[in-house]
């Protein structure tokens, strides 16, 4: 995994050398945010998960892999046991809205500068509704206002609606990368 035309020259090479064939498993967007744009919409109240949540946080994070990452093979017991240290390090983010939780955003990780975001899920029922955006916005100016100074995020490219979301936030295209598999 890596940007393009790196990773595809990787991805080549290492064809050749084991004989394996090269897939793409996925295209991602790559993505940068230094100002969430002004005025956009917020809904919804934002906090921190506590171990209250870890079923329902592990539960989403098993649905997110299932529909975002199907390559990987993960239960949700699997997912519990990174989902709790991620929870315990304050990394995981919930929007709450009208007494129920609607969306769920992680932390991955942080340089001097930046921290990165990922695994923005909303559940089906509550898609469309402004939710994932509404978190990614919050969480992105927390982190901007503890002193980063850009905050990251990947996209799927086949999925039209997060990228076009995260740019209406304010985050920049960077460029591409990719995930090979080889077989």
């Amino acid at each position: 995994m890596g940007p393009l035309p790196y990773s595809e020259r990787f991805a080549s090479l290492w064809s050749e050398a084991t004989g394996k064939k090269v897939k793409i498993i996925t295209r991602l967007g790559e993505y940068e945010l230094r100002i969430v744009t002004p005025g956009f919409p917020l809904k919804g109240q934002m906090r921190v998960a506590t171990l209250a949540d870890l079923d329902l946080a592990s539960q989403w994070t098993y649905e997110f892999s299932v529909e975002a990452l199907p390559h990987e093979k993960s239960s949700v017991e699997e997912f519990k046991t990174r989902k709790r240290r991620q929870i315990e390090a304050g990394r995981v983010f919930l929007l709450e809205d009208a007494g129920q939780v609607v969306a769920s955003v992680s932390l991955g990780g942080d340089t001097k500068n930046s921290t990165r975001i990922g695994q923005v899920y909303t559940p089906p029922r509550f898609r469309k509704m402004g939710y994932a955006g509404s978190l990614t916005a919050q969480v992105s100016q927390l982190l901007l206002d503890q002193g980063k100074q850009f905050v990251n995020l990947s996209t799927d490219l086949n999925n039209p609606t997060s990228n076009s979301l995260y740019q209406r936030i304010g985050y920049r295209y960077l460029g591409e990368s990719a995930h090979y598999g080889f077989n």
